[in-house]
């Protein structure tokens, strides 16, 4: 009798792991499908410009490219984007530019002066920490995204990317 209840009680277990890894993949099928929607469609939301507003990308696009690159002011690898950023900002002029990341207003207002990234066509936004995996994917730095003037994502890159590796993106 104990031995048929133990049985019967491994089997439910069993298939309760069986559901809930299910379930689990399920929700990360989910997941995956809404990120990879959000950075075809340049449809973010939970971003914003550094007076709080919500950014708004479709606004800002105005029929010409965009780059945005979700970047940490302590990074290497961010740091020398942005100095090649500067270096080529007479190539980009064409280009739109959002640069987000998680830290505050003033470190990235602070990382924006440092690097000279003062163009009208370079913009900063902010992005709450619990916010950067539904709408990036991913946590790495620096992870950039190139838009089409449509908004349509054409390619993704993750870590230090040249600019004239991004710029050959359009050719």
């Amino acid at each position: 009798m104990k031995r048929k209840w133990v049985k019967k009680l491994l089997g439910f277990l069993l298939l309760a792991i069986v559901v809930l890894l299910m379930y689990a993949t399920y929700n990360k099928l989910l997941l995956k499908h809404e990120i990879k929607q959000n950075l075809e469609t340049l449809s973010f939301d939970h971003i914003y410009d550094l007076d709080g507003r919500p950014f708004r990308f479709p606004e800002l696009a105005n029929k010409i490219p965009c780059i945005i690159i979700f970047f940490n002011s302590t990074c290497d690898f961010c740091q020398n984007e942005a100095i090649d950023i500067n270096a080529n900002l007479e190539r980009l002029m064409q280009i739109q530019i959002v640069m987000v990341s998680t830290e505050s207003v003033e470190e990235i207002e602070a990382f924006r002066d440092k690097y000279k990234l003062l163009s009208e066509n370079v913009h900063f936004a902010r992005i709450k920490n619990d916010h950067v995996i539904p709408a990036f994917g991913s946590t790495s730095v620096p992870l950039i995204l190139v838009y089409d003037a449509s908004g349509k994502l054409l390619e993704s890159f993750n870590g230090r990317t040249s600019v004239s590796a991004i710029l050959k993106v359009f050719d």
